[in-house]
């Protein structure tokens, strides 16, 4: 899977925007390459989990529609822990064709993993930025 440069830091910008918070977010694009984010509001307000308004998301996935492009993952951010999917991540996270990709701010320089959740397992999956 590609990921665009711009979009990669515009996925950390947004989440380091939204601490102490999760910050989470849409990823769209075309085929295998993601090139766009759309930032959401978490609706959890917590640094320990995120929910996304699902009117927010029907708007969201209707303008990735309008532009002709796909729906290709999610984000979110852990402000204080490891990019590794919670077990809340893997029990609320539905769409197991798509990547999921966590952005870890524990430390001075955030560290991103990408993850297919399926069954309740989360898969690593590699990324690479164009």
């Amino acid at each position: 899977m590609l990921i665009h440069r711009h979009a990669y830091d515009a996925m950390i910008d947004h989440c380091i925007s939204e601490l102490p918070n999760e910050g989470c977010g849409i990823l769209s694009g075309n085929s295998t390459v993601i090139s766009r984010i759309w930032k959401m509001k978490n609706i959890d307000a917590s640094p320990e989990s995120f929910m996304m308004d699902p009117e927010e998301i029907n708007d969201v996935l209707e303008r990735i529609h309008y532009l002709g492009e796909q729906f290709m993952g999610v984000f979110h951010s852990h402000p204080s822990a490891s990019p590794y999917p919670s077990k809340e991540d893997m029990d609320h996270f539905h769409y197991q064709n798509l990547p999921y990709f966590i952005v870890s701010l524990a430390s001075s320089s955030p560290d991103v993993q990408c993850y297919y959740i399926r069954k309740g397992k989360a898969e690593r999956a590699e990324f690479n930025m164009i």
